[in-house]
């Protein structure tokens, strides 16, 4: 390499060193556009500026669109082993391992692709050691997204700048560190104002704490001095700076950032730039917990015949994600999202070289879900897995050859040689999971979720963002987006009839999810009454009727307290609903949770006759007059009944909704509910219309209950505890249980979807998503979808989670358990 070259390369070095942050995350373990690793052809490219990894096949993307030239190449390679131990202490060896991971490094500089070895003497030390923090932190086949999502929302610390040092303190070593308490030499943490060294406080799901099982030495010896918050965790302190900072002040107990961590630790004579990163980070540990733990659910005592292939590629459960796998499953069997987010997917990529420059790829939601849903459809997955396979068959039929020849169970070794990830098509969708569930407290978290809540939530994201592009100006993209955001919205019609004044209002709304009632046990509505009456036969023993339930949504009901904006007094009115288009995708959702008289959430069990096809034609009408009726006068102060109802759900009165509608000038449940909520101590000082006398003030239970739990969804939830036990309460929000439906969510529904597309109402039925277990508190998702197999026949396939399985015949086909239902419009 020439001077010139030299120079090149410091010049180089310097501009990506000098934009290293003090907090900086690596994106190293796959391809932020694919689901390649260092074990693929050509390995993973690491933008030594954005720290994101990319393969080969989108390498010069990203160099047109950061300008980065330098890249850190990591490549992977299996070593098959030539001894292995099969037995340890006359049993299967637990630690049995047929083969390591190598790794081999080179910098690359584009565009030419020069390639220079990472122990090459030209290489300058600001890039050798950033190469080194990356190649330090987190194994480059970890699920390194588990690391990002755990630490990406820390916080500055409060006590940075004024944190107190005790003076001359003990210097601290560089290494061979053990517990002042308990001589513990791991999970080790150093008090950042006194130089105390203890072990770390339990925490779910990682350890800790001292060896005789205490809790952890260095938070008692906090309670011992509460002037001394702050502990780093030594072995997890980099030369750049970065290291896992815990702050135990009641106001962040949290990991935190210290910007001033080195002049902190210099303090006890430690010189960062002589320390190497050598135990795991909180988030690391976290991540394997999560990565290892057996989230799955067993199908039956009856294996099911696994499958893989284009269409059929499972997805990993990242922790209780089960709710989202089988929504990003089923949604991708729809075609508009196939030709937006595949077929599309290189426009996509040019859309974003224009206008997202700026952006990570990772945070970007277009981009992620159009990578899981090109692993999901085509044969991406397929192809890598069976390249990775043939490329170490000899040394998987070698193993296989001695282990045969061998008089021992045979079935649970070659189990181990021939993995999961070499037999089957899934990936793990952990960057996509991050950019929709981010700032989402419930979604966010490795609780249980509900998944038509998650649904809504989804699709809202995903329609702001499909706004943009209907703004792109590639015609393709545009109208594709259009077509997509159109997808599953329809115009549902709600007629209410005032008994005093004989005034209508029609309301037309636009909504995505068609929510049915089901009876629960203590229920004698007319639909319960039939099913007993129906119980002599015995094909629909035990059974509802779907198009019974949908009868009911659109049954007329009587409102007993009904402010009358013509006479403003409280009477009764009449209220039926009907749907004013028909969308061409319609999904409908059966509550089947909720709240008894002692508000325990419970789950109603019920089967549900479900038809092939439906035909709703009967529910349409028009949002116009009929002949004779005449419209309400004063109908601005009326708010929508779905609002009221939903606001009395919670526990609030009807007043109380019709107050927060003339305050707010909204319709939106949420911000009624708000304002209700914040409002709370003088909601009472309001003047009501007269007519309005049930005016109830809030119980005190609801202020305790928000003063603990954090997110809106919790405050809706804890208002449903209004009568009943607030410690009870308490515990089931924090502990993710309250498995409920609580107030209707309003789908984003931007400008792009102003224009529905409406047809005939009939319906095929193409998938179902079902909620496995007897109760709210717990249970499994899994999905069943209808697709064309290779013989040009249909065959409904379980899709639960990594296992995608045909079913062979209709008990395991379970649609009459269904919580969600997704038809397709006949043309």
């Amino acid at each position: 390499m020439n001077n010139k070259e030299d120079f090149d390369l410091i010049e180089l070095s310097n501009s990506v060193c000098n934009d290293v942050k003090r907090s900086i995350y690596f994106w190293k373990s796959e391809c932020q556009l694919s689901f390649k690793n260092a074990l693929s052809l050509g390995g993973l490219y690491v933008n030594l500026m954005t720290f994101e990894a990319f393969s080969e096949q989108y390498l010069m993307w990203d160099y047109k669109c950061r300008g980065c030239k330098l890249y850190l190449n990591v490549l992977a390679e299996r070593k098959y082993k030539d001894d292995i131990i099969l037995f340890k202490d006359d049993i299967l060896n637990p630690d049995l391992k047929f083969f390591d991971i190598e790794y081999s490094y080179q910098i690359v500089i584009l565009p030419n692709m020069i390639r220079i070895p990472i122990n090459d003497p030209i290489i300058p030390d600001c890039l050798k050691e950033l190469i080194q923090h990356i190649t330090d932190n987190s194994s480059i086949n970890s699920d390194q997204s588990h690391y990002i999502a755990l630490t990406e929302d820390r916080k500055i610390t409060k006590h940075a700048a004024t944190l107190f040092q005790i003076d001359n303190p003990k210097p601290v070593v560089s290494s061979g560190w053990k517990c002042e308490v308990c001589s513990a030499t791991n999970n080790l943490w150093l008090n950042l104002s006194d130089g105390f060294i203890g072990c770390g406080r339990k925490l779910y799901g990682v350890g800790g704490g001292c060896k005789d099982g205490s809790e952890g030495a260095a938070l008692l010896h906090y309670k011992m001095f509460p002037d001394r918050p702050l502990v780093v965790k030594l072995g997890t302190i980099t030369p750049l700076g970065n290291a896992d900072v815990f702050s135990y002040d009641k106001d962040e107990d949290d990991l935190v950032i210290d910007p001033n961590l080195i002049d902190h630790l210099a303090h006890f004579q430690i010189n960062i730039g002589l320390l190497r990163k050598c135990d795991k980070s909180v988030a690391e540990m976290q991540s394997e917990h999560n990565a290892t733990f057996n989230w799955s659910f067993s199908d039956s005592n009856n294996e099911l015949e696994r499958i893989s292939g284009p269409g059929f590629v499972g997805l990993e459960n990242l922790g209780n994600s089960c709710y989202m796998n089988s929504i990003f499953q089923v949604m991708s069997y729809i075609s508009e999202i196939k030709v937006l987010f595949v077929d599309l997917f290189q426009n996509i990529l040019e859309n974003f070289l224009r206008y997202d420059t700026d952006k990570k790829v990772n945070e970007d939601l277009i981009l992620q879900y159009a990578k899981v849903n090109i692993a999901l459809i085509t044969d991406e997955v397929k192809i890598e897995r069976e390249r990775r396979v043939n490329k170490y068959k000899n040394n998987i039929d070698s193993l296989i050859s001695k282990i045969e020849s061998l008089d021992i169970p045979k079935e649970a070794i070659i189990s181990r040689i021939i993995t999961e990830e070499d037999s089957y098509d899934y990936v793990s969708p952990i960057q996509l999971k991050n950019v929709v569930t981010k700032g989402h407290c419930e979604f966010s978290s490795a609780h249980q979720q509900d998944a038509e809540e998650f649904l809504t939530y989804f699709m809202g994201k995903l329609n702001s963002h499909l706004e943009l592009l209907a703004n792109s100006p590639d015609e393709l993209i545009m109208e594709a987006s259009k077509r997509m955001a159109r997808c599953f919205l329809y115009e549902q019609v709600e007629r209410l009839e005032c008994e005093q004044s004989k005034q209508v209002r029609y309301l037309a709304e636009t909504t995505h999810i068609l929510s049915l009632s089901m009876p629960s046990e203590l229920d004698i509505s007319p639909i319960r009454t039939l099913k007993k009456q129906r119980q002599s036969d015995e094909s629909i023993l035990n059974c509802i009727d779907l198009m019974d339930l949908i009868k009911g949504w659109t049954q007329e009901d009587t409102i007993e307290n009904f402010l009358s904006p013509a006479t403003n007094k409280v009477g009764k009115a009449n209220r039926r609903n009907f749907m004013k288009t028909m969308p061409p995708y319609l999904i409908i959702h059966l509550k089947r949770f909720y709240l008894s008289d002692s508000w325990k959430p419970l789950k109603i069990n019920d089967k549900v006759k479900v038809p092939d096809i439906l035909d709703i034609e009967f529910l349409r009408r028009s949002d116009s007059l009929a002949p004779g009726e005449i419209a309400f006068t004063n109908i601005d102060e009326l708010p929508n009944e779905d609002l009221i109802r939903s606001i009395e759900e919670l526990g609030f009165t009807r007043n109380h909704a019709i107050l927060a509608f003339r305050e707010t000038k909204s319709s939106e449940s949420d911000v009624c509910l708000n304002w209700i909520l914040s409002n709370i101590d003088n909601i009472e000082e309001f003047k009501y219309m007269e007519g309005i006398s049930d005016t109830l003030p809030l119980n005190d239970d609801i202020n305790t209950i928000i003063s603990v739990c954090c997110c809106p969804h919790d405050i809706a939830k804890a208002a449903l505890c209004k009568f009943g036990n607030v410690e009870t309460a308490i515990q089931m929000i924090l502990d993710g249980s309250m498995h409920i439906q609580t107030h209707d969510i309003k789908i984003n529904t931007p400008q792009i979807t102003k224009n529905i597309d409406d047809g005939y109402g009939k319906y095929e039925l193409t998938a179902v998503v079902c909620h496995l277990g007897k109760n709210a508190h717990s249970g499994h998702y899994v999905s069943f979808i209808k697709k064309i197999m290779d013989n040009g026949n249909s065959s409904w396939v379980l899709y639960n989670d990594m296992k995608v399985s045909i079913c062979k015949n209709l008990e395991d086909f379970k649609k009459e358990y269904g919580y969600l239902y997704f038809y397709r419009r006949v043309n």
